[in-house]
């Protein structure tokens, strides 16, 4: 009897402290990951609209990247994107094609949106993200020496040629903790519809939350 309570000791001791070990030894970010939505090429009257409301509804935080002629255009808007508590970074005033640009016509598309960014939105952000990604190892050393941070992305969409459910899938497919997903919130020519993102959006936050409980964070959050 002896004998059987000194085993039953020990397995308790080698279980307490097997269990404070993994409580120790937990990563809090592989407990609590977080991943950054994006949107880039708004704001506009419909699409960015819908986005913004099922952000509210999910209490989800994100990080648009606008360019200037859509915040001239939309002003209240990009307000709205700002008050709401999202991020908001420069995308260029055309969504200029910037690796192939002169220098001049770069700071100009990108000194015009950060002036409207400032004085619309109310915002100091120095975001930046080239349109398609097109930029050169010397154009991103030249941001950055005007204080600009180049933000790209790891888990592409392709929201703008896929349907609702490949959008979701994709995310599904591909999501880390860190990680920044990139959508639009509108078409940088007027001419796509991006109700497919908007079908997608709900299915991708509840998912996320649900079966991998990520939270949701601005890609300042991110990268402070």
């Amino acid at each position: 009897m002896k004998f059987v309570r000194i085993k039953l000791f020990v397995c308790l001791v080698i279980l307490i402290a097997a269990v404070s070990f993994s409580s120790c030894s937990r990563d809090p970010l592989t407990e609590d990951p977080t991943i950054a939505l994006t949107f880039d090429d708004g704001p506009d009257s419909l699409y960015t609209l819908q986005i913004l409301d099922i952000l509210k509804e999910k209490n989800v935080k994100a990080t648009f990247f606008l360019t200037g002629k859509h915040i001239r255009q939309y002003p209240l808007v990009a307000k709205r994107i700002v008050n709401e508590g999202h991020s908001v970074g420069n995308h260029t005033y055309s969504h200029l094609y910037i690796s192939s640009s002169s220098d001049s016509v770069i700071n100009y598309e990108i000194l015009t949106t950060q002036h409207l960014i400032d004085s619309t939105c109310g915002s100091n952000s120095k975001l930046f993200r080239a349109p398609w990604g097109a930029i050169t190892v010397q154009q991103v050393k030249n941001l950055e020496l005007q204080g600009y941070k180049n933000i790209s992305w790891d888990i592409d969409t392709r929201d703008f040629e896929s349907t609702s459910e490949e959008i979701v899938n994709f995310v599904m497919e591909h999501p880390h903790k860190g990680g920044i997903v990139l959508m639009h919130s509108a078409d940088y020519s007027d001419m796509q519809s991006r109700a497919e993102t908007v079908k997608a959006l709900p299915e991708i936050i509840d998912r996320l939350r649900s079966e991998y409980h990520y939270s949701f964070v601005t890609i300042e959050q991110l990268i402070k």
